[in-house]
């Protein structure tokens, strides 16, 4: 079955003013339409941007309690449509079912959290003394621009929007043209809990769609997650008017294991999990790991293991493990590294076995182990997104954290000891804005806590309360009256 996505504008389901469209075929199964989705023009960004711009000169009036209230109202309408929002994020996207029913059931729960926060995050700060009171308030922005992209769009996007429209902002959202179908679907549950235009929904390609979105007048705030040189190209075009911004980009995450660490089946589980999540798709996960030499050996073996057991197939087949790429960009992206790694004389041991829901014309790539690299190959300084897990010797744990620090990227790390104390040493050193201990990944993050990037992956922070803070201007009103000297 098709799937016809619409733009929301001002509460209202509507086409693209040039009827363009743009087909969504599973990455998986590439000849199967999975549906279709507006191209929207400039008109339609210009529609939607006016449509919010005028809900926010009410919205940003209604008490903080009353907004509060609309929200977790809608977190109890989205419990409903989880399975069939979970079944076509996997067909739209590829990845297996068990994560896209944690995507899409984790949106209720993102936006009771981030709405739990609030009040404190929001509250005055009051400061007085024998000449009178200065108060410190939140105020609401304007306009936000939510763009997110394909590997989690649903708690991503639920994340930027609930902290918006928490604080008195409205939306318009971008999702990405690979990952639109499913989260379009989520946030029109939240749009109808909220008065007409305080959530819109923009589709369309970023070059056209989003380059009209991040330059319009009336956008006050960009709160982007994606790859660093888009993220780049957001922040430049968002200068001409000064907007906020809120960058999540790419990372090229290290993990470290120390010398003491115990090689276990469950320590080969726990790195494989978090470096192949979403087969390797996602910002958060290990791109590359650093092993103490003289385990070095046992590790490959024991990762390599574990990794024999995967299943590669459609993400709707129960008995798939890892399902395909999102696209075929991003397939022919993976090979070129392996080719490169393969011509330069790395040793890759290709793993897993090919599922019954398998097909050869599906942006499958089978999961690799791959070791006699260094940070010279691409499959090491870049990140993959793909399930490669190169794996690297070092000697002293100064030089351990030398080479995990030498990029230009910083989104997240993890150190990897049996002395926990040692591992939190460690850890203060890395360059990075979260550093787990014998841990890692999406799976593990604290939301309650502020994430995000340092270096080129990204500026600001999201989730904590101190996500709010990209969605409000201070305000200062000042009611103290000191005498002026004579």
């Amino acid at each position: 079955m098709t799937v016809q996505g619409y733009l929301l504008i001002d509460g209202k389901p509507v086409q693209s003013e040039s009827g363009r469209t743009l087909p969504v075929h599973d990455p998986g199964r590439p000849a199967e339409l999975v549906g279709e989705i507006p191209n929207a023009t400039a008109a339609d960004v210009d529609a939607a941007v006016r449509a919010a711009h005028a809900a926010f000169l009410s919205w940003r009036a209604v008490p903080l309690a009353e907004r509060s209230a609309l929200l977790l109202k809608a977190a109890g309408d989205l419990a409903a449509i989880v399975p069939d929002t979970a079944a076509l994020l996997t067909r739209e996207m590829g990845k297996i079912l068990g994560e896209s029913l944690v995507d899409a059931g984790g949106s209720e729960y993102l936006l009771r959290n981030i709405v739990g926060l609030a009040d404190e995050a929001l509250a005055d700060t009051v400061r007085s003394d024998d000449f009178g009171s200065v108060t410190l308030t939140h105020a609401p922005l304007g306009v936000v621009a939510a763009i997110v992209p394909w590997n989690w769009p649903i708690g991503l996007m639920m994340t930027k929007v609930a902290a918006a429209v928490a604080a008195g902002d409205t939306v318009v959202c971008l999702p990405s043209p690979v990952a639109s179908l499913a989260v379009s679907r989520v946030l029109a549950v939240l749009a109808a809990a909220l008065p007409p235009g305080v959530v819109n929904v923009l589709t369309g390609l970023g070059g056209e769609t989003g380059a009209a979105l991040t330059t319009h007048p009336l956008v006050r705030a960009v709160s982007f997650t994606g790859g660093t040189e888009t993220g780049k190209a957001v922040l430049g075009a968002s200068a001409g008017t000064m907007k906020v911004p809120m960058l999540e980009l790419g990372g090229n995450d290290p993990a470290i294991l120390l010398d003491d660490v115990v090689v276990t089946e469950e320590l080969a589980r726990a790195i494989v999990g978090a470096a192949l999540v979403t087969s390797g798709q996602v910002c958060l996960a290990i791109k590359r790991v650093y092993v103490a030499r003289p385990l070095f050996a046992a590790v490959a073996e024991a990762v390599s293991d574990v990794l024999a057991a995967a299943v590669v197939g459609h993400g709707l087949d129960p008995a798939s493990t890892l399902g395909p790429l999102a696209s075929g960009p991003q397939l022919a992206r993976a090979q070129a590294m392996l080719a490169e790694a393969e011509r330069r004389g790395a040793t890759i041991r290709r793993l897993g076995r090919e599922g019954e829901s398998f097909d050869r014309s599906g942006y499958y790539m089978m999961p690799q182990v791959i070791t006699g690299v260094d940070e010279s190959f691409e499959v090491v300084s870049l990140e993959q997104f793909a399930p490669l897990l190169p794996l690297l010797p070092f000697d002293t744990e100064p030089e351990a954290v030398r080479r995990a620090n030498d990029t230009e990227f910083g989104l997240s790390a993890s150190v990897w000891s049996a002395d926990s104390a040692r591992a939190r040493k460690v850890a203060a050193q890395i360059e990075a804005g979260t550093v787990f201990v014998n841990q890692h990944g999406p799976a593990v993050v604290d939301i309650t806590m502020p994430m995000g990037g340092w270096k080129q992956s990204g500026l600001g922070r999201e989730q904590g309360p101190q996500t709010f803070a990209h969605y409000t201007e201070l305000r200062q009103i000042n009611d103290r009256h000191v005498p002026i000297p004579a």
